[in-house]
């Protein structure tokens, strides 16, 4: 049975029994109180949020909620530049769920949680604020290469191509001690390599050639490498 209001301090419970020619016998109960529940949940996000989610990733959803009655009803939401949309409204029968994350990306996004109980009292825990990203970080320990400048210069007769590029890390450092190789091809072919300065340039240089004035120099990175990297 449901107890339902009003407030009182003078209630009983009456039962009557009938029998098929509508007689009857009745019994109360002792006099107790009604009171409303006024009392909210409480609830505390407790799952990690990074400063960064991205799309099309799994972000699971832990929470504690308790009440002195029961919570009945657990709602989730995200907050995008203070506008919320809901993304569950869950019957309060666990404390866990797991969402896809989906766009659109922005930099102002953050999560509320709200519990009820029977009575609707409520209460509600806010992460803090995240960013939502369509591209997935670099991984750490990655090299990536810049091409800074490609130019031809004579010396006599003959010429040579030279290639100045730049290895960074996933944080856009200079890689130091790196190796740079690379293949060539059109007036010129063969290869190259040579490691970077301190300032993560590299300089690869063709062999010398009568024919370069006037025509493409076609070079591909063979492979950049260093201990303890990917690339």
């Amino acid at each position: 049975m449901t107890i339902n209001g009003p407030a009182s301090t003078n209630c009983q419970v009456r039962i009557t029994c009938f029998d098929a020619t509508q007689n009857s016998s009745m019994a109360e109960s002792a006099t107790f109180s009604i009171v409303m529940d006024t009392e909210p949940p409480t609830i505390e996000l407790l799952s990690p949020i990074s400063a960064e989610l991205i799309i099309g990733t799994d972000f699971q959803f832990e929470w504690n909620a308790q009440d002195n009655v029961s919570v009945t009803r657990v709602l989730i939401e995200i907050l995008r530049n203070g506008s919320a949309d809901t993304l569950a409204d869950l019957v309060a029968a666990g404390n866990t769920y797991t969402w896809t994350v989906c766009g659109p990306a922005g930099t102002n996004n953050s999560f509320r949680l709200t519990a009820f109980d029977a009575a609707n009292n409520s209460a509600s825990a806010e992460s803090g604020s995240f960013s939502i990203s369509d591209q997935a970080p670099i991984p750490p320990n990655t090299l990536r290469l810049l091409v800074n400048n490609v130019y031809k210069q004579q010396a006599g007769t003959k010429w040579r191509g030279y290639d100045d590029v730049t290895v960074v890390d996933e944080n856009d450092n200079a890689v130091y001690k790196a190796t740079v190789k690379v293949d060539y091809a059109g007036p010129t072919n063969g290869s190259d390599s040579d490691r970077t300065n301190n300032d993560g340039v590299a300089e690869l240089i063709t062999k010398k050639t009568k024919h370069l004035n006037g025509q493409e120099l076609c070079f591909e990175i063979a492979d950049v490498t260093k201990n303890g990297y990917t690339y």
